[in-house]
């Protein structure tokens, strides 16, 4: 186990050490977060008259570095009191979260979920027993009673059983997961096994006692017995094949060209890489499922071929059951280029440094990923790397020959899509209800965008758009700058919340072009940094043709003292003199407009946003005759979300 993760394991210890001693319950995630505050109740559990508590807070006192240094194990530990909010987290807090998530869907946790908890653990290097206590801790505070591993173990059998699932395969699975972490004492699995035995005439064996018992029975005995190697184990708890409803299971990195085919469900049940040099192609209507933690990474130098149809949208969501769905149920997808970046070594968070497949970035401003259009991604965005926030859609490095339009990413728990850097271009997107922002770039993106919709749900979500160029380093090179023709930037729709328009940053420029924004209970447009404001004047952040459609007193809230961010810069100001902006506009929007169920985003015929914008530039990607404001053309013509989006809740 690594410095890091036994700090880690430590501090899970001390917790659970100190709420034994003293009846009080400390906050994991602030203890992690606030420096000040974990080297206070420290030194309480080292003046107390607990041993164990005393050792404990010795230990991890003398982990922690002295006020400048780099925390142990890097950033998975940052105990420093500047760490703030977006403090890393950690292995331990990432499986107890992982655990949290689980116990919200159910009490007696699914195979998918135990699985997925197994796999946090190994890649943080949890042992049984600080994953145990993590599970006692967290089970408690969510009123959930002890954990019991036979009852969740029936429980996955019986609906294994239930489903037709319970094979050779389906068995395996089972005990390989439940026996590889320590779950089970030998005894106690061999008579799970013997009363859950297959009846005779399934090609079972007779044993030396006299019992019947089949292969799987067999093999298992062999795992429990100690008698295979640890990555025999590994593959027994990784055999991929027919699942749940017939779906193919894939855990195994795409190291050829693959394809998957329509009629067939894909459960991804682990990170699945599609590698260098291969190309995968994903047929129309396929629907692809991800498990807890899963998430699918084209790599740079693959291939994603992924065009659905109008009538039949290739739809990446969840394994749970419908009706059962929630955000953060699996990762999502990452594209990884060769595109230029203003980071050197830029590399996926959460993948070891020295293993390729997390690289991206390069000199190539053509490089393509591949093409995505009508893809729906559905109740991702779970970080399955630790703190790398993989988002709805992912994209790293992508270059201007990789074709992104007609998406939906829809509920996820994090952004909708982050671009790091590159080049690629986005059209005719929408992204609804994310758990942070709509859209999300830095690292010196510069592509191109038409026609997208960002829509935030009541009670979800900071930003429609949130831009950085480089956090640290506001003017590295290349500079966020894209283009942005016909953007609509939806609220709630109601004056309670925290979303905002859109947030500029870190000296990102951007041109916005037929922008309109409508609904957000906080600002407009935030923009943050001296670096960024001083773009406003340079010409290199504009806006022209844009309603905001907004009293003007909450679309521009004052900042003043501690509240100006910006150097004294005005963003009402600013507006109001750009070209061809309204600002406190009526754009008479569809009574639809904020509906989560079935929302119409086209305005009224009767719109003033109609004939109000500018005609984008010729070329092969701008589709020209978008001379309104807002993704949707007003009226009753074509809409270009109609007939393949879809906006369930579970």
């Amino acid at each position: 186990m690594g410095e890091s993760q036994h700090t880690q394991s430590t501090l899970w210890a001390f917790v659970t050490a100190y709420r034994a001693a003293t009846g009080e319950s400390l906050s994991y995630l602030r203890l992690v977060q606030d420096g000040d505050y974990l080297r206070h109740v420290l030194r309480e559990g080292r003046d107390s008259g607990d041993p164990a508590l005393r050792d404990l807070a010795g230990r991890l006192e003398r982990s922690l570095p002295e006020d400048g240094e780099a925390p142990p194990g890097g950033a998975s530990f940052p105990p420093s009191a500047d760490s703030g909010a977006g403090g890393r987290r950690g292995p331990v807090e990432e499986y107890a979260e992982a655990v949290a998530a689980a116990l919200a869907r159910a009490e007696l946790l699914s195979l998918d979920d135990r699985e997925g908890l197994d796999r946090l653990a190994r890649r943080g290097h949890l042992d049984a027993d600080t994953t145990s206590a993590i599970e006692r801790d967290t089970r408690g505070r969510a009123g959930v009673a002890p954990l019991n591993w036979r009852d969740e173990l029936y429980a996955n059998v019986c609906r294994l059983q239930a489903d037709g699932e319970l094979d050779e395969r389906g068995r395996l699975r089972v005990y390989a997961t439940y026996i590889r972490r320590g779950r089970l004492s030998v005894a106690h699995a061999e008579a799970v096994m013997a009363e859950l035995a297959p009846p005779e005439g399934e090609g079972g064996t007779v044993d030396e006692r006299g019992g019947r018992r089949g292969q799987w029975g067999i093999v298992a005995g062999v795992l429990l017995a100690g008698l295979v190697v640890a990555g025999a184990v590994a593959a027994v708890a990784g055999l991929s094949g027919a699942g749940n409803g017939g779906a193919v299971r894939l855990d195994e990195p795409i190291t050829a060209d693959t394809t998957w085919s329509t009629g067939t469900t894909y459960r991804l049940m682990d990170t699945v890489f599609v590698e260098d040099g291969a190309t995968l192609t994903i047929e129309p209507g396929t629907t692809i499922e991800g498990a807890f933690g899963a998430a699918l990474v084209i790599t740079r130098g693959a291939d994603i071929q992924a065009s659905g149809r109008p009538d039949r949208p290739i739809v990446f969501t969840s394994a749970q059951p419908p009706g059962e769905r929630r955000s953060g149920d699996w990762g999502g997808v990452v594209l990884l280029g060769g595109a230029p970046v203003n980071v050197d070594g830029a590399h996926v968070e959460g993948i070891p440094a020295d293993d390729p497949r997390g690289a991206f970035g390069g000199d190539d401003p053509a490089h393509s990923c591949g093409v995505m259009e009508y893809v729906r991604i559905e109740f991702a965005g779970h970080e399955v790397f630790a703190n790398n926030e993989l988002n709805g859609l992912t994209v790293g490095g992508c270059g201007r020959n990789t074709i992104l339009r007609h998406l939906q990413i829809h509920r996820g728990l994090d952004d909708g899509i982050e671009f790091f850097g590159g080049t690629t271009d986005l059209a005719q997107t929408l992204i609804t209800g994310p758990g942070d922002d709509g859209i999300d770039w830095d690292m010196g993106w510069q592509g191109r965008v038409q026609n997208v919709i960002v829509q935030q749900y009541p009670g979800r979500g900071d930003n429609g758009i949130e831009a950085d160029n480089l956090k640290g380093s506001p003017d590295a090179r290349p500079r966020s700058g894209p283009t942005l023709y016909n953007v609509t930037l939806l609220g709630p729709g109601q004056a309670q919340g925290r979303q905002r328009g859109m947030t500029l940053r870190r000296g990102t420029g951007a041109h916005f072009h037929n922008l309109l924004v409508a609904g957000f209970p906080l600002e407009a447009v935030d923009v943050q940094g001296g670096t960024s404001a001083s773009l406003a004047g340079s010409g290199d952040l504009s806006f022209d043709h844009t309603m905001i459609a907004m009293p003007v007193a909450a679309a521009f809230q004052p900042e003043t003292g501690e509240a100006d961010d910006d150097g004294g810069f005005v963003e009402r100001d600013f507006l109001e003199t750009a070209p061809a902006t309204t600002l406190g506009a009526e754009p008479r929007l569809s009574p639809r407009a904020f509906s989560v169920t079935a929302p119409r985003y086209a305005p009224l015929g009767t719109s003033p946003a109609a004939g109000a914008g500018v005609a984008p530039p010729q070329s092969e990607f701008w589709d020209e005759s978008t001379t309104y404001i807002g993704a949707v053309a007003p009226g009753d013509g074509a809409d270009w979300t109609a007939g393949w989006t879809a906006f369930p809740e579970n």
